[in-house]
């Protein structure tokens, strides 16, 4: 049976919603119809450059949600909006896809999750880095018992924007929640669980490098009141111990992964920067006299990723408003989770204290 066309409401026209519509114009049936932003000049940018002839733009994103010729929205917006705007979309009982962090606070996202599951809604939640095809493949060699029962892991996101970005929401605690933390590492949380499981508490600390910033209006300097930088410990319900690091300030470094697993029949290591990735494993007889400690050629190989179709947040969903396989994305009860570990992980941070999640 053919599938018409599906009708969607872009609400937020900034640079990550460019990066989602290009995804959005490889999949089957998902068409742009509508583009709400507060500035005009952005969101008829968005429409003319991505959606389909006669896409209509308006300023109130209510009047998207309630559209007619709606059928899913995606929510691209600085974090303090996500969850009025999503708690409209669940009430008119549409399609949503959301970008991370899901809430300002874990009562936040607790609501949008229960009142999204009551309805039973088809959702994606962005962590974006679940598609990579090197993440896949290291997901898939843990899976497989390669490196045996995981013991430690640890990780490093490390990022230094160019050009030096003013002083817009993400620095503002108000708007944003949190900053490094959140912004980098809601990505990692939900990489951990992936690969070692819940957490089952979790201690943490942060700061602040660069007191103010540029105003973004051309005048002045402002405060800034978000982190630069967190560093959290986790301790994993399955016994596994992770240290990260995140950092808005590593010079040079563009959104940077690294991930060291250590397990008790192998080890790994990968590495993402600028969309490469490269993975190396060490397992089996890594000396091969134990007294000696004579090393042989295969203590961390490089291993090939293979070659295979990389899916896309927003071809998962498609497939999620079409009762189809999601591929693996994350979902609402996944964004949930992560939300757990950053409020705990904040909350560590003022306090010095362990957090239990």
């Amino acid at each position: 049976m053919a599938v018409n066309k599906i009708g969607v409401a872009l609400i937020g026209a900034g640079s990550m919603a460019c990066t989602h519509m290009r995804s959005m114009a490889q999949t089957d049936h998902l068409v742009l119809r509508l583009v709400c932003d507060i500035n005009q000049t952005a969101a008829e940018h968005m429409a003319a450059n991505y959606g389909e002839e006669g896409c209509r733009i308006c300023s109130d994103y209510r009047e998207a949600i309630v559209a007619a010729d709606i059928d899913a929205v995606i929510i691209v917006t600085p974090n303090f909006l996500h969850h009025d705007i999503l708690m409209d979309v669940i009430r008119a009982g549409k399609p949503y896809y959301l970008e991370k962090p899901i809430a300002m606070t874990l009562d936040e996202a607790l609501e949008m999750k229960t009142e999204s599951e009551k309805k039973n809604l088809p959702n994606i939640i962005g962590f974006s880095y679940r598609f990579y095809p090197g993440f896949r493949y290291l997901k898939d060699l843990v899976n497989q018992g390669v490196l045996g029962d995981i013991r430690h892991i640890y990780s490093i996101y490390a990022h230094y924007p160019r050009p030096i970005p003013p002083r817009t929401w993400r620095f503002e605690k108000s708007k944003a929640g949190t900053g490094a933390l959140g912004d980098l590492g809601a990505h990692t949380f939900d990489s951990l669980r992936l690969l070692a499981g819940e957490v089952e508490s979790v201690w943490g600390m942060g700061g602040i490098v660069v007191p103010e910033r540029a105003n973004p209006q051309g005048y002045g300097m402002m405060p800034v009141d978000t982190d630069d930088y967190f560093n959290a410990v986790l301790r994993m319900q399955s016994g596994a111990v992770v240290t990260c690091s995140f950092s808005r300030l590593a010079y040079g470094r563009f959104n940077y992964q690294r991930y060291e697993i250590y397990g008790s029949q192998g080890s790994l290591v990968y590495e993402l920067e600028k969309a490469q990735e490269k993975i190396e494993v060490c397992s089996g007889d890594f000396y091969c006299d134990r007294y000696q400690f004579t090393p042989i050629d295969h203590t961390f190989a490089p291993y090939d990723i293979p070659p295979r179709h990389e899916p896309s947040l927003m071809q998962a969903f498609e497939n999620a408003i079409l009762g189809k396989d999601i591929l693996g994305a994350g979902q609402i009860d996944d964004g949930y989770r992560v939300q757990q570990v950053i409020e705990a992980a904040s909350i560590s941070a003022e306090s010095g204290v362990w957090q239990k999640i």
